[in-house]
């Protein structure tokens, strides 16, 4: 998986889906099919395929494509982690 330099986040798959700047979240919603949904950072909807996909966490994503997304924004977030601890500037996060 990656992001381009559209904000299209590429699985494996080949599916492509839109996060505005690569940002992507998630929030507790019990009643989804894995207790979360994960939304995109700006409005809180992906868009794919022409469509727009609010809370695309548990019927829009197979579950191979979530384990992906998951995996890495857990790498994401613990290279920021890594970063602060070592006292480095935080490279992935820029100013726009």
């Amino acid at each position: 998986m990656k992001f381009n330099k559209d904000g299209y986040i590429i699985f494996e798959s080949g599916k492509a889906i839109e996060a505005n700047q690569g940002i992507v979240g998630i929030a507790e919603e019990p009643e989804a099919k894995y207790g979360y949904e994960v939304y995109e950072g700006y409005d809180g909807a992906f868009t794919y395929d022409g469509s727009t996909l609010f809370g695309c966490g548990s019927d829009d994503l197979t579950d191979r494509e979530l384990v992906e997304l998951i995996d890495f924004q857990i790498e994401r977030w613990t290279k920021f982690k890594n970063n602060i601890k070592g006292n480095k500037p935080p490279l992935i996060l820029k100013r726009m």
